[in-house]
């Protein structure tokens, strides 16, 4: 991962991204770093089953985070100003 979005990420100070979970803002350095990414991959790269994957995928949806941009072959679409 690359240090400048780690250092976007870690340096923002917002009320979505101070609600989120340590392993929610892994999940969302790795949708920023890769917006087409899957849960699979999502899953492979923390070492976590896909469905808290999912879980945490919703978890930033419901706060305005990200939003899924198409269906199957869609992406992430980041909602915050980094």
């Amino acid at each position: 991962m690359s240090g400048q979005i780690s250092g976007q990420i870690s340096g923002q100070i917002s009320d979505s991204i101070a609600k989120l979970t340590e392993r929610q803002i892994e999940v969302l350095k790795l949708v920023i770093e890769d917006n087409k990414i899957t849960r699979k991959n999502i899953a492979e790269a923390l070492g976590i089953a896909e469905s808290a994957i999912q879980k945490h995928l919703k978890a930033l949806v419901v706060n305005k985070i990200i939003k899924r941009v198409g269906p199957k072959n869609g992406y992430w679409k980041i909602l915050i100003k980094l």
